[in-house]
């Protein structure tokens, strides 16, 4: 996913728990998260439904694939989506929080609006 370069010194490895490969895999995965972890609410739109769908997610791509890939659920029965709209937030508490806000809304207009403002 990142462009991350693990380094590797000569005579290390093994699969002892405390070796220094494991070490370096357990730092490079808590330093990933810290610095490449974000989390983003996105709104969507379906023209084939005329809809609007609120979420969030740390793999935006990703999420929005799963979308437009026909399943169950509300997105499931079209794959028109597109993104409108997304916002990020370093915690998963935030993007959370802000998610239950835009959907509390319940107006169209209100999310029109936050769309048309993003720029």
């Amino acid at each position: 996913a990142g462009s991350e370069h693990l380094v590797y010194t000569e005579g290390v490895g093994g699969s002892n728990p405390s070796s220094p490969t494991k070490s370096l895999e357990i730092r490079t995965f808590f330093i990933r998260q810290l610095f490449y972890l974000l989390f983003f609410v996105y709104i969507l739109y379906s023209l084939s439904k005329d809809k609007f769908y609120i979420g969030f997610t740390s793999n935006l791509e990703d999420r929005i694939t799963r979308h437009n890939q026909k399943s169950k659920g509300f997105t499931g029965n079209t794959n028109d989506w597109k993104i409108m709209y997304s916002e990020s937030y370093s915690t998963k508490f935030e993007a959370l929080a802000r998610e239950k806000q835009i959907k509390s809304w319940k107006s169209r207009s209100k999310i029109q609006q936050l769309i048309s403002n993003k720029d």
